[in-house]
């Protein structure tokens, strides 16, 4: 989770750096042929709506900044993280992708195929078990294994547990120093998940009918090229990358690609078409102050940086989300002064 100003402005980091441009990147399509924006006038959220997501996130970052303690004299229980090395045998044979050593595994994780982590519960530091298993009937990973009997040799090197931090002033001014406080930390997370659960309600109103192929193609070739280019840096083949570090085919890789740029390329409509009817404009001036904004809580120094690094439509696509986002507030505010004021009279 960041109350960093991009993921304000956009929900996600900016990815794309190659799909460069200077103009307003959805200018030459008419959209009202390629989405409905539904009625984002009136978007309805309640305290607890708001309160839970701040907590979902506050766990979030609790989590992403526990520790790991040792604990001995007891098995392997639910929710530990267990450090092991395994062989994996099939028809009383080592198997290629059925090994490693000194992995570390979440109980419970759902992280190795049914029934591997099952098999460790109980089993103390330093023992070796036997864990006896069948691969999914489907499983894309590898196909040629699906259905088939294996068996796992597990050493527990160790069994830790997570400790989560204090949510205090300290921990906080460690992790946000922006925020001194808790107190003003939850301040900027309750407006953070305000404006992001009404882009949320905005979203789910809006109605797609057509996607335009051309940005959907760029999103999805550029995923693909950030992915080849990490497998290269490891030494590796796209497929070996989604195998062996995602469990994931190919073919499954390339269908959630397309799936992520339509999702973009939705959104990115959305904020066009909400702009276009609010007649809301992104003047040069205030493009250069909010992008100037993204390079600062992106630790860049100029405008030109944060362009160079995400691209100038990219940029501007995520300014001009940041004034419509303020538009959503201002009438989600007075839909709320409208409805304590009916309530009153």
């Amino acid at each position: 989770m960041k109350l960093k100003l991009i993921a304000l402005f956009t929900g996600a980091m900016l990815l794309l750096s190659s799909c460069s441009g200077g103009g307003d990147k959805y200018g030459k399509y008419n959209l009202k042929d390629y989405i409905d924006p539904g009625d984002y006038a009136n978007l309805t959220l309640t305290e607890d709506d708001i309160d839970n997501a701040m907590q979902s996130e506050i766990n979030a970052l609790l989590e992403a900044n526990s520790t790991s303690t040792v604990v001995a004299g007891r098995g392997v229980e639910e929710g530990d993280i267990v450090n092991i090395d395994y062989e994996g045998y099939m028809d009383g044979e080592l198997f290629q992708g059925g090994s490693d050593t000194g992995y570390d595994l979440v109980i419970g994780s759902g992280e190795f195929i049914p029934g591997f982590e099952e098999g460790l519960i109980g089993a103390k530091q330093g023992e070796t078990v036997e864990v006896n298993l069948s691969f999914p009937d489907e499983y894309k990973v590898n196909p040629n294994f699906a259905g088939k009997a294996a068996m796992f040799k597990v050493k527990i090197n160790s069994i830790s547990v997570a400790v989560e931090p204090e949510l205090n002033d300290e921990f906080i001014a460690s992790v946000y120093p922006e925020y001194p406080t808790v107190a003003t930390f939850k301040d900027a997370l309750r407006e953070n998940v305000r404006l992001s659960l009404l882009w949320q309600l905005a979203t789910e109103k809006a109605t797609v009918l057509q996607y335009p192929e051309d940005e959907v193609t760029a999103y999805a070739a550029d995923m693909n090229m950030q992915f080849t280019a990490m497998a290269s840096s490891y030494g590796m083949t796209l497929e070996g990358l989604l195998t062996g570090y995602y469990q994931m085919s190919v073919d499954d890789f390339n269908a959630q690609t397309v799936q992520y740029a339509q999702a973009q390329v939705a959104s990115e409509m959305l904020v066009y078409a909400i702009a276009e009817k609010e007649d809301i404009t992104l003047d040069d001036k205030t493009y250069e102050e909010l992008a100037m904004q993204i390079a600062i809580s992106n630790d860049l120094t100029t405008v030109k940086e944060v362009e160079e690094n995400y691209g100038v439509d990219n940029v501007r696509v995520s300014a001009l989300r940041k004034l419509v986002m303020d538009r959503l507030d201002e009438l989600y505010s007075a839909n709320q002064v409208d409805q304590k004021a009916e309530t009153l009279g």
